[in-house]
């Protein structure tokens, strides 16, 4: 029993170690009621309200927190800015009735225009390095020029040598099929 050792502790009634008052900054009203108008925003009907709402009061924040030192809030004002931007724009795209999957078809078609004109210089640059045309754009992509293999409708490019000695560069376009009318022709 002697290999044992023997711990005792304080007494019951000891004082604790006295504590430091710390200083706590006040964080700013207009700061959580931004942060909170900017999460409400997302609610129909009443979230325009809200995201403007979110939005007023994240400014007013900000600006006071700028002139009083002595409050924080900052990145809790720019969050419901923030929160209350995105809620508005989303609540007015669905309320303005925007067909967003046209919008995107938009997109998609001028990007892939984009592309195939990337490609098509690509090729011809290819070509004068080379002196003949690639037989696929894995090719050209292989030889060190950043083509585009994959279109914004996730399908491949079609890429193929006429037998004229020229080549045609094509995308299936929004209906994912080759050879129908919305096919989009690289120039």
């Amino acid at each position: 029993m002697d290999d044992i050792p023997i711990v005792t502790l304080p007494p019951r009634d000891m004082a604790p170690q006295q504590l430091y008052p710390v200083a706590v900054q006040p964080t700013d009203v207009y700061a959580v009621v931004a942060f909170v108008m900017g999460i409400l925003s997302f609610v129909p009907v009443f979230g325009v309200l809200f995201g403007v709402c979110a939005i007023v009061f994240g400014i007013f924040a900000i600006v006071r927190i700028k002139r009083n030192r002595q409050e924080k809030g900052k990145k809790m004002a720019a969050v419901g800015i923030v929160l209350g931007a995105v809620g508005l724009t989303l609540l007015l795209v669905y309320y303005s009735g925007a067909d967003v999957n046209s919008l995107l078809t938009a997109y998609r078609v001028s990007t892939v225009r984009e592309e195939l004109a990337q490609n098509v210089g690509f090729v011809e640059a290819y070509v004068r390095e080379h002196g003949r045309l690639p037989t696929s754009l894995s090719e050209l992509h292989d030889a060190g020029y950043p083509a585009v293999i994959i279109d914004p409708f996730l399908r491949a490019y079609s890429y193929e040598v006429t037998p004229s000695g020229g080549y045609e560069l094509r995308s299936a376009g929004p209906d994912r099929v080759f050879d129908t009318t919305d096919d989009i022709v690289g120039k």
